[in-house]
């Protein structure tokens, strides 16, 4: 299964964005937050970190990733918004 396909469609675009980005600017390292399916069908948050594997000729055409779970700290952040 490619990433793309358990990514929220509304936020898809947000990372197609950032990997052309990152093509143009290989010393970027961005990082985003948007929402999965996983595959017990719950949504969660989760944060990316991503940067492009050098080759030996410069840009390899491959990203390396750290995707980590944010669900309990946005959850945590809204309530206490909401007290």
């Amino acid at each position: 299964m490619k990433w793309t396909e358990i990514v929220l469609p509304e936020y898809r675009q947000l990372i197609l964005e950032n990997l052309k980005k990152m093509e143009l600017d290989p010393n970027s390292s961005p990082e985003l937050e948007y929402r999965i399916r996983k595959k017990d069908e719950n949504i969660v948050w989760v944060r990316e970190i991503i940067h492009v594997i050098p080759g030996k000729s410069g840009i390899s055409g491959k990203f390396q990733g750290f995707v980590r779970d944010i669900t309990q700290h946005k959850k945590s952040r809204r309530s206490s918004r909401q007290k």
